[in-house]
Parts: C-alpha cells; structure tokens; sequence
C-alpha cells in the first residue's frame, strides 16, 4: 500500500511544467514592456530634437573680411607673401580648400571657369589653402587649371577669423572689403552665380 507522500509525488511533479511555463510567460511579458517603454522614450526624444530650434551656421556676410597672409603658389611668384588687405579696392572671390578634399576638386573646374569670365572684369580670385604641403597644393593647382592667386594661409588664423566649419568654403568680398556672399560645402553653378551676382551688380 502506498503512502501518502508518494501517492502525491506524481500531482508534484506535473505542475512543475506548468510553474516553468509561468515563468517564461512573465519573462516574455516583462522583455516586450521594457521594449515598449524603450521605443516610447525614443520617439518622444526624437519629436524634442525635432522642435528644438537649430542652431544658426556662423555666416560672416555683412562683417569686414579678416586679412590673411599667404604664401604664394600661383599668381605671385613662389614663396611670395600675399596679404588679402593688398587687393583691397577690388571685389575678391576667396576660396578656402584642402588638396585633399573631394568636394574642393569637384568644385575646381568651376572656379578655373569663372576666373576666365570674371578676372577682365577686375574680379580678384584668391585660393586660401589650408593643411595642405606645398608639392600637394601645386599638385592640385595644376591639376584644375587654376592660376589665380592661391597659397597657404595659417590654419588657425583662417578657421577662427572666418568662423570655419569645414572646407571648402568660399567668401565674396566687395571692394570695400566687406563679405557681402558666403558658400558654405561645396558650390555649384547656381550658388556660384548668385555670389557673383552679389559681388558684381
């Protein structure tokens, strides 16, 4: 005859199933609500970026253009200094760029074209170099056609004067030495027309 403790053992051991199977529900149920929660918290977040008002690109148009030094690798003789204030009275075009740069070469044939169109006009054009070795520079110079003034400028001085985020970055300067047109990225024919619009009405 069987005891009492093992006429209860085989009722034991068959809720045990069910117990595990609890468990893993409630695990399941408690990973999908912090999974909920998680993507709550990052629409929310990104609705706030969203509204948030963005900060304004530093721009220079409307300030009197910092003077820069350069060192001469086109337009003046080699190792040359240039000072921009010495093209005073003239509007500028001023491109700053890195020998390195994709977009500065994407943007190159463009410049080489304008300074064919506009220099008769008595539009100075001005390639500020920056981070770049002078055999790279030349390089890059020859490479696009471009004999205009160009040269390296100090880093430091040029990015804190003119506000820079990045290259390129081209200035159009009026004859009184005022920024009158800014091209932040890479320009484009449209962007290039509308600041030489502005520097030569």
């Amino acid at each position: 005859m069987d005891s009492p403790a093992s006429s209860q053992a085989p009722a034991i051991s068959s809720r045990a199933p069910l117990a595990r199977i609890a468990g893993i529900v409630v695990t399941i149920a408690v990973v999908i609500g912090l999974g909920a929660l998680l993507v709550s918290r990052i629409i929310s977040a990104n609705q706030v970026a969203k509204q948030a008002p963005k900060a304004p690109t530093p721009t220079m148009v409307g300030a009197v253009a910092p003077n820069l030094t350069l060192t001469a690798w086109t337009g003046a003789p080699l190792g040359q200094t240039v000072t921009l204030a010495s093209l005073r009275g003239h509007p500028v075009v001023m491109n700053v760029w890195e020998a390195s740069c994709i977009p500065c070469q994407a943007e190159a044939p463009l410049l080489a074209s304008a300074y064919s169109q506009y220099q008769p006009k008595g539009v100075a054009f001005v390639g500020v170099a920056l981070e770049t070795s002078q055999a790279d520079g030349i390089a890059f110079l020859q490479q696009h056609h471009l004999t205009y003034l160009a040269g390296l400028a100090p880093t430091d001085q040029t990015v804190v004067a003119y506000k820079l985020i990045g290259v390129p970055d081209t200035f159009f300067i009026n004859s009184q030495g005022k920024v009158v047109y800014e091209i932040v990225g890479q320009l484009d024919q449209k962007k290039l027309d509308a600041g030489l619009g502005a520097l030569v009405k």
